[in-house]
């Protein structure tokens, strides 16, 4: 788990670097484990592709939104 979550910081922060340039040097300064001198000299990292894509799945996960999205409104409604 935590190496997934070491590759996630490390690709947004390496995604950030031409908008946020200080603050990525800075958060990928503190980053530990073996890096090169400066966050911009690293490349972009690759695309993923998921071949195993569950279209039903995906539209589950919608519904459940749209339904905890108007559960929240009429809740707003009622204060």
């Amino acid at each position: 788990m935590i190496n997934i979550l070491y590759n996630i910081l490390k690709n947004m922060v390496v995604l950030l670097a031409p908008v946020l340039p200080y603050t990525s040097e800075e958060v990928y300064g503190f980053m530990p484990g073996e890096k090169i001198e400066s966050v911009h000299l690293n490349d972009m990292p690759k695309v993923l592709e998921y071949k195993d894509f569950d279209e039903k799945l995906w539209d589950l996960f919608f519904d459940i939104k749209i339904d905890v999205n108007k559960a929240l409104e009429e809740a707003r409604n009622e204060k």
